[in-house]
Protein backbone atom coordinates (compact mmCIF):
# COMPACT_ATOMS: atom_id res chain seq x y z
CA UNK A 1 0.00 0.00 0.00
CA UNK A 2 2.98 2.52 0.70
CA UNK A 3 4.26 1.83 -3.02
CA UNK A 4 0.91 2.65 -3.97
CA UNK A 5 0.36 5.92 -2.13
CA UNK A 6 4.16 6.94 -3.14
CA UNK A 7 3.22 6.08 -6.92
CA UNK A 8 0.00 8.33 -6.59
CA UNK A 9 2.02 10.95 -5.43
CA UNK A 10 4.89 10.84 -7.79
CA UNK A 11 2.26 10.54 -10.71
CA UNK A 12 0.45 13.73 -9.03
CA UNK A 13 3.66 15.98 -9.08
CA UNK A 14 4.57 14.74 -12.66
CA UNK A 15 1.04 15.90 -13.68
CA UNK A 16 1.65 19.06 -12.06
CA UNK A 17 4.74 19.78 -13.02
CA UNK A 18 4.00 19.20 -16.63
CA UNK A 19 0.69 21.52 -16.85
CA UNK A 20 2.94 24.06 -15.30
CA UNK A 21 5.61 24.21 -17.72
CA UNK A 22 5.45 26.53 -20.24
CA UNK A 23 5.14 25.81 -23.77
CA UNK A 24 6.81 27.45 -26.63
CA UNK A 25 4.28 28.86 -28.92
CA UNK A 26 4.10 26.87 -32.67
CA UNK A 27 5.67 29.12 -34.79
CA UNK A 28 3.40 30.44 -38.07
CA UNK A 29 5.21 29.71 -40.80
CA UNK A 30 5.98 32.80 -43.52
CA UNK A 31 6.71 32.14 -46.71
CA UNK A 32 10.39 32.56 -48.03
CA UNK A 33 10.50 34.71 -51.39
CA UNK A 34 13.83 32.84 -52.01
CA UNK A 35 11.61 29.56 -51.83
CA UNK A 36 9.35 30.60 -54.38
CA UNK A 37 10.89 31.73 -57.65
CA UNK A 38 7.73 33.42 -58.96
CA UNK A 39 7.48 35.73 -56.07
CA UNK A 40 10.72 36.52 -56.10
CA UNK A 41 12.26 36.83 -59.28
CA UNK A 42 10.60 36.22 -62.55
CA UNK A 43 13.76 35.32 -64.63
CA UNK A 44 13.05 31.61 -64.49
CA UNK A 45 11.45 31.74 -67.96
CA UNK A 46 15.22 33.00 -69.19
CA UNK A 47 16.09 29.21 -69.34
CA UNK A 48 13.25 27.80 -71.57
CA UNK A 49 13.04 31.08 -74.22
CA UNK A 50 14.91 29.91 -77.23
CA UNK A 51 14.23 28.41 -80.75
CA UNK A 52 12.64 24.57 -80.56
CA UNK A 53 13.19 21.96 -83.22
CA UNK A 54 9.42 20.13 -83.28
CA UNK A 55 9.79 16.13 -84.01
CA UNK A 56 8.63 15.66 -87.70
CA UNK A 57 8.80 19.28 -88.17
CA UNK A 58 10.86 19.38 -91.19
CA UNK A 59 12.15 22.67 -91.27
CA UNK A 60 9.73 24.57 -88.72
CA UNK A 61 10.24 26.16 -85.44
CA UNK A 62 8.75 27.09 -82.70
CA UNK A 63 9.88 29.66 -81.28
CA UNK A 64 9.80 31.20 -77.26
CA UNK A 65 9.96 34.55 -76.27
CA UNK A 66 9.82 36.19 -72.51
CA UNK A 67 6.92 39.02 -73.27
CA UNK A 68 9.29 41.96 -71.36
CA UNK A 69 7.53 44.31 -69.10
CA UNK A 70 5.87 41.13 -67.57
CA UNK A 71 6.79 38.75 -65.14
CA UNK A 72 5.05 35.42 -66.10
CA UNK A 73 3.63 35.94 -69.86
CA UNK A 74 5.80 34.20 -73.01
CA UNK A 75 5.49 34.35 -76.65
CA UNK A 76 5.19 31.95 -79.30
CA UNK A 77 5.68 31.82 -82.64
CA UNK A 78 5.83 28.89 -84.55
CA UNK A 79 6.20 27.93 -88.63
CA UNK A 80 5.20 24.66 -88.00
CA UNK A 81 2.07 23.34 -89.42
CA UNK A 82 -0.57 24.81 -88.13
CA UNK A 83 1.32 28.06 -87.73
CA UNK A 84 0.38 29.03 -84.06
CA UNK A 85 1.11 32.85 -82.77
CA UNK A 86 0.64 33.46 -79.52
CA UNK A 87 1.50 36.75 -76.94
CA UNK A 88 -0.25 35.62 -74.22
CA UNK A 89 1.22 32.29 -72.49
CA UNK A 90 1.05 32.27 -69.21
CA UNK A 91 4.53 30.67 -67.36
CA UNK A 92 4.42 28.94 -64.69
CA UNK A 93 7.56 28.53 -62.45
CA UNK A 94 7.13 24.63 -62.61
CA UNK A 95 7.36 25.27 -66.48
CA UNK A 96 4.14 24.60 -67.28
CA UNK A 97 1.89 27.11 -69.41
CA UNK A 98 -1.19 27.85 -71.42
CA UNK A 99 -2.77 30.37 -73.26
CA UNK A 100 -5.01 32.86 -71.45
CA UNK A 101 -6.02 34.68 -74.90
CA UNK A 102 -9.58 35.19 -76.43
CA UNK A 103 -9.48 33.74 -79.70
CA UNK A 104 -11.03 30.20 -80.34
CA UNK A 105 -7.94 28.21 -79.39
CA UNK A 106 -6.69 26.03 -76.90
CA UNK A 107 -2.53 26.05 -76.13
CA UNK A 108 -1.26 24.60 -73.05
CA UNK A 109 2.30 22.73 -72.66
CA UNK A 110 4.96 22.49 -70.43
CA UNK A 111 8.91 22.79 -70.30
CA UNK A 112 11.07 19.77 -69.38
CA UNK A 113 14.48 18.19 -69.24
CA UNK A 114 15.86 21.94 -69.19
CA UNK A 115 15.98 21.46 -73.24
CA UNK A 116 13.07 20.10 -74.53
CA UNK A 117 9.35 21.63 -74.54
CA UNK A 118 5.44 20.10 -75.57
CA UNK A 119 2.45 21.82 -76.85
CA UNK A 120 -0.47 21.01 -77.58
CA UNK A 121 -2.49 23.11 -79.71
CA UNK A 122 -6.70 22.45 -80.26
CA UNK A 123 -9.13 24.59 -81.79
CA UNK A 124 -12.28 23.92 -84.67
CA UNK A 125 -10.19 23.05 -87.49
CA UNK A 126 -7.03 20.99 -85.90
CA UNK A 127 -6.02 19.08 -82.46
CA UNK A 128 -2.09 19.04 -82.37
CA UNK A 129 0.51 18.24 -80.35
CA UNK A 130 4.14 18.76 -80.92
CA UNK A 131 7.16 17.26 -78.64
CA UNK A 132 10.32 19.83 -79.32
CA UNK A 133 13.96 20.00 -78.01
CA UNK A 134 15.88 23.15 -78.01
CA UNK A 135 18.39 24.57 -80.59
CA UNK A 136 21.50 25.07 -79.47
CA UNK A 137 22.43 28.73 -79.92
CA UNK A 138 25.56 27.92 -81.79
CA UNK A 139 23.44 26.58 -84.71
CA UNK A 140 22.33 29.82 -86.34
CA UNK A 141 18.66 31.04 -87.72
CA UNK A 142 18.03 30.12 -91.49
CA UNK A 143 18.24 33.43 -93.59
CA UNK A 144 14.89 32.54 -95.35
Amino acid sequence: MKTLKTAFILAAVAILLAASCEKDPIPVPTPDPEDDPVASDSTYREKWEGRYWPENGGNGRIRMFIQDGTDSLMTMSSNVAPAVNSDSLLVRSDGSFEYVGSHNHEIVGYFYAEDSLYVHVENLQYDKSFRCVRIPDYVPAPNH
